[in-house]
């Protein structure tokens, strides 16, 4: 089945999920805010790589801190927006019209809970570039990306087939 063959989306999105959506953007724009507030005071070098054991390992001029802003930004707006188009995503059990709803649904949350998962590793990143506690931070990100994917995955495989 194409996805032009599908049935069209119609299924009701929560205020929770619209919210969510656009939260990871919004906390990489204010991230990239108070980082341009703060950047004169940074210091010439700052941590560009850590270790498993959270201490940096790498160092870098503190502009490099703009590329991993601008990933992040890209990271979320793609998320944000992938999210809105369910009918398109790749599912691991055909979609028909009794399952396409439940689906689309699923496969928006799964998107929209990775964009948190993803903004929280990024807060993290961000702390620890600029020289403040994030690495707990990073791994509470991947530990909630691991169990979104864990149960976005199961509640898609559990759809019926028919």
């Amino acid at each position: 089945m194409t996805f032009a063959s599908r049935p069209p989306a119609n299924f009701h999105t929560s205020g929770l999920v619209r919210r969510l959506r656009w939260s990871g953007l919004a906390a990489a724009a204010i991230a990239t805010v108070i980082v341009a507030a703060v950047y004169g005071g940074l210091p010439e070098q700052i941590p560009t790589h850590f270790g498993a054991s959270g201490q940096a390992d790498a160092w870098g001029p503190r502009s490099s801190v703009w590329p991993l802003l601008g990933v992040w930004l890209l990271v979320q707006a793609l998320l944000a927006f992938l999210s809105t188009w369910p009918r398109m995503f790749n599912y691991p059990v055909p979609v028909t019209e009794a399952n396409a709803q439940r689906l689309y649904r699923d496969g928006e949350g799964l998107m929209v809970f990775m964009g948190v998962s993803v903004a929280i590793i990024f807060t993290g990143l961000v702390l620890l570039s600029v020289g403040a506690p994030g690495f707990p931070l990073v791994g509470v990100g991947l530990a909630f990306l691991l169990a979104v994917l864990v149960v976005g995955v199961g509640r898609l495989m559990r759809s019926p087939w028919a």
